[in-house]
């Protein structure tokens, strides 16, 4: 089956490999789309820590087909699948980790049900947020994903910060009620905060210890950025006498319940209750990946999320 391997900073080659051999009590999934997630982009540029990578790492946004009955699953159901070191051909994981999907949605849609599925799960952990204000740092694909959430949810206000104007454009397809052009730091200098949430939506030393500024007094900040770019000794300085007086609360959030958290958001797109087409820029051959994770690690203009089809796999809503 063909696969890719990161073998150093900035490189990718493609490989051919043997199918996985199933456990017992796993099954065989033949992917058709993959998706570059953020917390590849690390990896990616050089924060391995060895290379080459195991092949296959990091990917983990991950559909298929399944090559087999799969307990109450049938061969050739579609299905998200919750696995580690997906940019091959085909994974074999147990039932669990299997959430099928509806047959009438566009499969790259339904792809985007993982990342969904993550901030699903940050969000379970705050109270209801009907009326609220939020602020959204990063209109990466996750921001996006918080932005249109919120407002689902019943947000009154959604402002999206980031320095990248064409990702601002993206923010507001998904429902934000306004944007600013810039940094966190430039933002809450421009006085944007005292929102009932901030929200981290980007891990980097130069927004962790701002977003925790920017809500009022005994709001929430929910930290769902990936730490990276971090200086040695992988610390950053946080002004704790400010969220000492704000009395703020801080709530961090990883990894999501894959049947709960994948369920919910499966549902959300299958009903076509929230429409994340703004999200996908590019939909590219796997054979493409190198040039796929370049764009995404320069954040070219343009590309937000990008998805990648294998044998088989369509793509969906004009993107190219």
């Amino acid at each position: 089956m063909i696969a890719a391997r990161i073998t150093g900073p900035q490189q990718v080659e493609i490989l051919d490999v043997a199918d996985p051999q199933p456990a017992e009590g796993e099954f065989l999934v033949r992917l058709t789309h993959v998706g570059l997630c953020g917390s590849d982009l690390p990896i990616y540029g050089g924060e391995a820590g060895e290379y080459p990578c195991p092949v296959g790492a990091p990917g983990h946004e991950l559909a298929g087909v399944l090559a087999e009955d799969a307990d109450d699953l049938r061969a050739g159901q579609r299905v998200l699948v919750d696995s580690h070191a997906g940019f091959v051909g085909a994974v074999a994981v147990s039932r669990p980790h299997l959430v099928p999907l509806p047959e009438e949605r566009s499969p790259v849609e339904m792809l985007m049900a993982q990342p969904l599925g993550t901030v699903i799960h940050g969000v379970r952990k705050l109270p209801p947020v009907i009326g609220w204000s939020a602020i959204v740092v990063g209109s990466g694909p996750i921001g996006l994903l918080f932005v249109g959430l919120l407002r689902h949810l019943g947000c009154r206000e959604v402002i999206c910060v980031d320095p990248l104007a064409d990702r601002l454009e993206r923010a507001e397809a998904m429902g934000a009620t306004d944007v600013f052009h810039g940094t966190a730091r430039q933002a809450l200098d421009a006085g944007l905060g005292e929102a009932d949430l901030a929200v981290e939506a980007v891990g980097l030393p130069e927004t962790l210890p701002v977003v925790p500024l920017m809500m009022r007094r005994g709001g929430y900040a929910l930290m769902f950025g990936v730490p990276r770019g971090l200086p040695p000794g992988r610390l950053v300085p946080c002004d704790l006498d400010a969220m000492l007086r704000r009395e703020a609360r801080v709530v961090f959030t990883h990894g999501p319940k894959v049947q709960e958290d994948f369920g919910a958001a499966r549902d959300l797109l299958g009903g076509g209750i929230l429409d994340v087409a703004p999200i996908v820029s590019h939909v590219l051959p796997f054979a493409r990946i190198a040039e796929a994770f370049d764009l995404a690690f320069r954040h070219a203009e343009g590309t937000a999320k990008i998805v990648l089809t294998l044998e088989g796999g369509q793509g969906c809503c004009g993107q190219r």
